[in-house]
């Protein structure tokens, strides 16, 4: 009776060597909503910019953000980006509005 032999564990990856004193953590949330984005949601990805000391965010998503959801972006002087769908159109090449 022979024994399986016990699973392979994947090799960790190595993480590239950063300088001394500079931190490179971006943070990039998608949201598919039909709807306008929420402030509350803006205000989540900001809390985790501050708790993971991002440098940078970007929150993503089809539809579209309101008012009060960008001004809640840019009132705390953090780099977070909000790309909604029609400027996500312009960003991605080739894209057409109907899919085969």
């Amino acid at each position: 009776m022979t024994h399986p032999e016990p699973p392979r564990r994947r090799p960790r990856r190595r993480r590239r060597p950063t300088r001394p004193g500079r931190r490179h953590r971006d943070r990039v949330r998608a949201k598919h909503t039909e709807n306008v984005v929420s402030p509350k949601v803006v205000r989540a990805l900001l809390g985790t910019l501050q708790d993971k000391q991002a440098a940078c965010g970007v929150l993503v998503t089809i539809s579209w953000y309101g008012k009060s959801s960008r001004e809640t972006a840019h009132r705390r002087g953090q780099r977070l980006d909000l790309i909604d769908g029609r400027n996500l159109k312009t960003l991605l090449p080739n894209t057409s509005a109907s899919t085969p």
